[in-house]
């Protein structure tokens, strides 16, 4: 987004830039004109390109099947949630795996489907249409959106095999955490991590090998498998610059922020390494930017 400020210069600041090849949307548009430049760093010092990933999905999902095993999945109600359901529904039509029941247990990620479905069904702008053949999202599936508490907990006392997509991506808060509760234990079941794991968070202490998470004031044995994907609804750093330096101009100053302060840094390095000035403000620091 571009703002003019009373001085005439022009700020721009980025949002959450999006990855070039998401299955679901259009590739983010080329930066505007900017004086100053706010850009997000959360993959600044990562690229996520892993053509394995597809396949590591697929051999999961498929060997926890065979066991009659559940795959939760830890996963942002906003996009992250729909990208993971493409990859559903494509290994389904492709009779890659069977059709069992995909539960999407989350308040938030169920408006944001109806926004996703409504976009497909008037051809969004934005949006890219590769979802299926037909133009119809996720219609391979059988999905099934949970809204109520207790459908929630009906989920429970379920046998697999099923799949079950729920918040929080980190496994701070919210629903997921009951079906953590529920499948930890079992070795028949995964878990699958799809998206960045902040320090200190159950995500981070699962992708870590933790053998024990704490939630519900006890401790949770980790029996089942624990996978991590980098599903990035994020523009990696390879995206990142490339974004930056997609501009008619070259901006007086670039502002690395909402990133890890690693993650920033690696960015403004490298864009260092491309005679580009920028940094990564403190923590607290404040800049004039008028």
């Amino acid at each position: 987004m571009q703002l003019t400020l009373p001085s005439g210069r022009r700020l721009v600041w980025s949002g959450d830039i999006g990855t070039g090849d998401h299955p679901l949307l259009a590739p983010p548009a080329a930066r505007p004109a900017a004086d100053l430049l706010l850009c997000e760093s959360t993959y600044g010092d990562t690229d996520h390109h892993d053509p394995s990933i597809t396949e590591r999905l697929l051999g999961t999902l498929t060997d926890t099947f065979g066991q009659g095993g559940v795959v939760v999945i830890p996963a942002f109600a906003v996009d992250r949630t729909e990208m993971i359901l493409w990859h559903l529904d494509r290994f389904t039509r492709d009779g890659l795996i069977p059709r069992v029941p995909v539960f999407v247990d989350s308040p938030m990620a169920g408006r944001a489907l109806a926004v996703y479905r409504a976009a497909f069904a008037r051809e969004g702008n934005g949006m890219r249409h590769r979802s299926a053949a037909d133009g119809t999202p996720f219609g391979a599936l059988d999905l099934r959106v949970t809204g109520s508490v207790d459908e929630s907990k009906a989920i429970s006392a379920r046998r697999g095999p099923f799949v079950v997509i729920s918040a929080s991506g980190m496994a701070t808060g919210g629903r997921v955490l009951h079906h953590l509760a529920d499948r930890l234990g079992d070795p028949r079941s995964s878990v699958v991590l799809v998206g960045f794991q902040a320090p200190s968070t159950r995500g981070q202490a699962l992708a870590d090998g933790a053998r024990a998470i704490k939630f519900f004031g006890t401790y949770h044995p980790v029996r089942a498998r624990v996978v991590t994907l980098a599903l990035s609804a994020h523009a990696d750093r390879s995206g990142l610059l490339d974004w930056i330096t997609s501009g008619p101009d070259q901006p007086a100053m670039t502002y690395a922020v909402h990133g890890e302060t690693e993650a920033s840094q690696a960015l403004v390095d490298a864009l260092a390494d491309r005679e580009w000035p920028a940094v990564a403000p403190r923590r607290g620091e404040r800049i004039v930017i008028g």
